[in-house]
């Protein structure tokens, strides 16, 4: 396991994609391979927020109930900053994206909506890193981008790609052509205050890294 900073209170650490981020009943998920690795009960280890299971990046995972209420408060008033890489299929220009997202839990899937009862606006903003020719014959380009998430709804920027016809490669469940392994999306930076009031920033957002099918493509970018 990656571990980008460790103390008392939190821990600051990589989640690869195919894990959860929640506990789980075998004992696969995130919080208790944290406290496998700390040697602690997994109770002590907090979730405070999450990625999907497809997705991987940094995440930040409170070690007392205190800190967890502290975290939790961040998030709540925006404090908590997230940012993201994702590749999506077709060429993009750089913008903002502000919808009202349904969830329906039964399907586990969002939906962008005019008007529905439980409907929460959604806001992200983004910038193209850059456009490349795919390396996925279902797809002629794809535009690599750097988002910035100012709210936090389930498959918030997933959705809101597709409803631009802009999925993200490999996303099959919100209409991407491409098929890769995973959902190409990535948690790259995740910033903070500590309880003691330090401001905490920490990134991990090598694209050659993070998307080893991009290998293929970033020689031979558009220019």
């Amino acid at each position: 396991m990656k571990i980008y900073y460790q103390d008392k209170k939190l821990i600051v650490c990589r989640k690869e994609p195919g894990v959860l981020s929640e506990h789980t009943p075998d004992g696969s998920g995130m919080p208790d391979r944290i406290a496998s690795e700390l040697e602690m009960a997994p109770e002590q280890v907090h979730v405070v927020h999450r990625l999907d299971r497809t997705t991987g990046g940094v995440m930040v995972y409170a070690l007392d109930a205190k800190t967890a209420a502290h975290l939790s408060e961040e998030i709540r008033e925006g404090r908590l900053e997230k940012e993201y890489l994702a590749l999506a299929e077709g060429t993009m220009e750089s913008g903002e994206m502000t919808d009202q997202l349904y969830f329906d839990r039964g399907r586990n899937q969002s939906f962008v909506v005019k008007k529905r009862p439980g409907a929460k606006e959604a806001r992200l903003s983004y910038t193209v890193v850059d456009v490349y020719p795919s390396p996925y014959p279902e797809a002629d380009m794809v535009s690599l981008c750097r988002v910035r998430l100012e709210t936090g709804r389930t498959h918030q920027i997933r959705v809101q790609f597709a409803s631009r016809k802009h999925p993200l490669a490999g996303d099959r469940k919100y209409g991407a052509k491409t098929r890769t392994k995973d959902c190409v999306l990535w948690s790259v930076m995740l910033a903070f205050s500590h309880p003691s009031g330090q401001q905490m920033r920490f990134a991990d957002d090598d694209p050659a890294v993070l998307f080893p099918m991009l290998e293929a493509a970033i020689p031979a970018k558009t220019e």
